[in-house]
């Protein structure tokens, strides 16, 4: 199997591995191309993410606004209209629910915990 030496300072071409493998990397800074079913050993514990806050209960905007204005400068600090505000609440509320969905996906492969 070919090895490739990187040294700091030092350019090196290493060739991309074939179908299938994977470069593997060492503290020696020797990397060599290793087949997919052959890489194994322990990636540590997965991370704990943060708990999620409850999700944010809005009212949906009537026509969406997406060309959200300058806050107004009055007290108090707003929105433009009332149109931009349910917008924006509207796309965290579909952030939360996409990232409630990643975080069940990598729960279920077993890269977070």
């Amino acid at each position: 199997m070919e090895q490739h030496v990187l040294l700091a300072g030092h350019a090196v071409e290493v060739a991309a591995p074939s179908a299938g493998q994977i470069l593997v990397g060492n503290a020696q800074e020797v990397w060599q191309p290793q087949a997919l079913g052959a890489v194994s050993g322990s990636f540590g514990t997965p991370a704990t993410l943060t708990a999620a806050l409850t999700l944010l209960t809005t009212v949906a905007p009537g026509t969406p606004d997406y060309a959200i204005a300058d806050v107004t400068n009055v007290v108090p600090y707003g929105f433009a209209a009332a149109e931009e505000a349910r917008t924006v609440l509207r796309v965290l509320v579909n952030l939360q629910t996409r990232l409630a969905e990643v975080e069940a996906k990598l729960t279920a492969l077993g890269i977070t915990a």
